[in-house]
């Protein structure tokens, strides 16, 4: 369990080499066992659904198991920007700044970060005294266009009856 809070955590303290061999293994394992935990979870919703089973497992049950997989998978926890090249807790930090000097609105998360025009994610000079500034913005750049931004909307339409006193709720 330690060896999985510090690689999620990114703790160099794990890094040892004593460890090393036991790390490996833990990244081996751990996808694994979760995908198994995901099938043995969507396998309970489908016993459930069809009455098998008195075990209800949730969406939420399923986004923490999906979650913790790719927090896993990427060696983080506390910030998905940090899966951004070159991003960093004092970059982060200088985002946050930057975007509230600038009065950007939205969320310090990932989501929105790539979302910004690029010409927007320039000036906030997020790499600023940096000698390797240029490189690092090309690479910057090279991973936010690559990035999926996937948007999901819904629209409901219902008829109206003009015969129905207003405020009156017609079930169906």
């Amino acid at each position: 369990m330690v060896l999985i809070a510090g690689h999620i955590l990114g703790l160099e303290e794990i890094n040892d080499p004593c460890l090393t061999h036991n790390l490996d293994q833990v990244r081996r394992i751990v996808p694994l066992a979760l995908n198994t935990l995901n099938n043995i979870c969507m396998e309970l919703i489908s016993q459930f659904s069809q009455q098998q089973t008195i075990k209800k497992i949730t969406f939420r049950n399923i986004q923490t198991i999906l979650k913790f997989k790719q927090c896993f998978t990427q060696g983080l926890w506390k910030q998905p920007l940090m899966q951004l090249p070159h991003f960093d807790e004092d970059v982060i930090s200088k985002l946050k700044k930057r975007r509230a000097e600038l009065k950007i609105q939205g969320k310090n998360d990932i989501y929105n970060f790539i979302r910004l025009e690029w010409e927007v994610i320039e000036e906030l000079d997020l790499f600023e005294g940096d000698k390797c500034k240029s490189d690092k913005m090309l690479d910057l750049k090279a991973a936010v266009m690559h990035m999926p931004q996937v948007t999901c909307s819904v629209d409901v339409y219902t008829n109206y009856d003009k015969s129905l006193p207003d405020g009156t709720v017609e079930t169906v």
